[in-house]
């Protein structure tokens, strides 16, 4: 229904645009405003209250905001006068800001610089949020009568046409009619289903990996942990160690049985992180500080919140402590932000595999019985390395094992 609602006030909107479009103002008008009223319309043009969004010029002062904005869109601050940006942040992308550029700046520099940072933001959401990621690919940034716009949004167009009518002299909307349910006939939109990585053409050849380097991909050390394992005696260890030694324990007792092939350990364990650990989208916020903890298997074991590296390195400690050959692979997602995955070696074969695209998302989720875990919920669970090429995996291809078989695949 929520979705639903989200469609017809869409659809308000756009006639709300046409209408302006149609009844007022000429090319030719010049346009008063500033760039809190270009912002609301296009925020309202998408069937979202301003009010409900995080507005960053009046919850940051006025050099964090500066810094945000040179951060983020690469503007410095001699380049524009007044801003105002809304968003959701966290795991949603949704971003609108209009900024006031001053006299002298540059116009083609600036286009190129919200540019790269649509292009950074799509890469923060790929494999993590699929249909974030599609929004933010679709987005526009636009340079115009002194304004400088970004919209990351579902209809960047239709909020695009919203501020062209309001630069054209016509009368900015101040809200949506009011919308409480979508009517009985209104279908449900028909998604069409991603292919799967099986289905995708192979590339004539593998794209070169260039690194980003915009993490700190230092693996956490697990040395001391897993010779705490070897001789069954954790005494030793530090309280952080010991959290962590302590939490793997719990799992292994919990999923693992006596008898286990390595597959089978594989595929529990697989399960267990999937289900209970939550991606931390801090990470996609430039605003949040990311705990280093989310970066190591104490996020991952303990806290159950991590990013990439926290979560593959918490699949391989479970691998390692059952006794599974499993590595870490370090490299990126298209090349636009660093990634970490793992691959898994069975029966003298290797087999890619990417825990953290594959998170169910909610621990709240997962069954007592963990009836629900299985290959059919994954998309990268032993799949070989050409597939992880199509799916935007990028990295040292010779410094890692090549992935073939499709024995134990999903």
């Amino acid at each position: 229904m929520q979705q639903r609602t989200r469609c017809l006030a869409l659809a308000l909107a756009a006639a709300l645009v046409l209408t302006l479009a149609a009844c007022g103002g000429g090319a030719g008008s010049a346009y008063t405003g500033g760039a809190e009223e270009l912002a609301r319309a296009a925020v309202i043009s998408q069937g979202y209250d301003p009010a409900a969004l995080e507005r960053l010029d009046q919850v940051l002062d006025e050099a964090a905001l500066a810094g945000y904005v040179q951060g983020s869109y690469g503007l410095a601050p001699d380049q524009w006068e007044s801003g105002v940006i809304f968003r959701t942040g966290g795991a949603e992308a949704f971003e609108i800001a209009a900024l006031a550029l001053a006299d002298e700046a540059d116009n083609d520099d600036i286009q190129t610089a919200l540019e790269g940072y649509i292009r950074a933001r799509e890469g923060d959401f790929l494999g993590y949020a699929p249909e974030q990621a599609a929004m933010i690919a679709g987005a526009q940034a636009q340079v115009r009568d002194g304004f400088a716009l970004l919209f990351i949004c579902p209809a960047p167009a239709l909020a695009w046409d919203t501020v062209l009518a309001l630069l054209a002299g016509d009368t900015a909307p101040t809200a949506l009619p009011a919308v409480t349910a979508a009517p009985e006939s209104t279908p449900e939109p028909t998604l069409e289903p991603a292919p799967s990585p099986a289905a995708t053409a192979q590339p004539a050849e593998r794209p070169p990996y260039e690194p980003p380097n915009t993490d700190d991909m230092t693996q956490y050390d697990t040395a001391p942990i897993l010779a705490a394992w070897e001789a069954r005696d954790p005494s030793g260890l530090g309280e952080h160690d010991r959290a962590i030694y302590d939490a793997a324990e719990a799992v292994l007792d919990r999923v693992l049985t006596e008898g286990m092939s390595d597959y089978e350990k594989e595929l529990a364990l697989y399960g267990w992180v999937t289900w209970n650990l939550v991606y931390d989208w801090a990470h996609q916020d430039p605003l949040a500080e990311v705990s280093r903890d989310s970066y190591g298997p104490y996020g991952g074991l303990v806290a159950h919140r991590a990013v990439c590296l926290g979560v593959a390195s918490s699949f391989q400690l479970l691998m390692d402590m059952a006794g599974v050959e499993c590595i870490t692979v370090l490299g990126s997602s298209s090349n636009l932000e660093d990634h970490a995955w793992n691959m898994v070696r069975l029966a003298g074969e290797w087999y890619c595999v990417d825990p953290t695209w594959d998170l169910v998302g909610s621990a709240s989720a997962v069954p007592d019985d963990e009836s629900g875990w299985g290959p059919a919920l994954w998309d990268y669970f032993n799949v070989t390395s050409d597939e992880m090429v199509r799916t935007g995996h990028r990295w040292d291809y010779d410094a890692v094992p090549e992935a073939t078989d499709t024995t134990y695949a999903r």
